[in-house]
């Protein structure tokens, strides 16, 4: 049967494999955090690319149809 000094002199190792094991786990989740921000700041930047091709596409095609209109019309 192990002493009480014996027992209490194996937490030092097992805490610091515990806080290495944590520290790990941190670093996991802060890189996955890093990854998923510059994730979400590709789609922002394809958002607003495909924004504006839909705003050039939409005034494209009303000069166009207010150029036939007016043809039509106003002959």
């Amino acid at each position: 049967m192990a002493t009480v000094k014996e027992k209490v002199a194996t937490f030092g190792p097992v805490r610091e494999r515990v806080e290495a094991g944590v520290a790990e786990i941190q670093r996991g989740i802060k890189q996955t955090t890093d990854e998923v921000e510059a994730g979400t700041q590709e789609i922002k930047r394809g958002i607003r690319a495909t924004t504006g091709r839909v705003k050039a596409d939409v005034k494209a095609m009303t000069e166009r149809f207010d150029k036939y209109a007016k043809e039509d019309f106003w002959g």
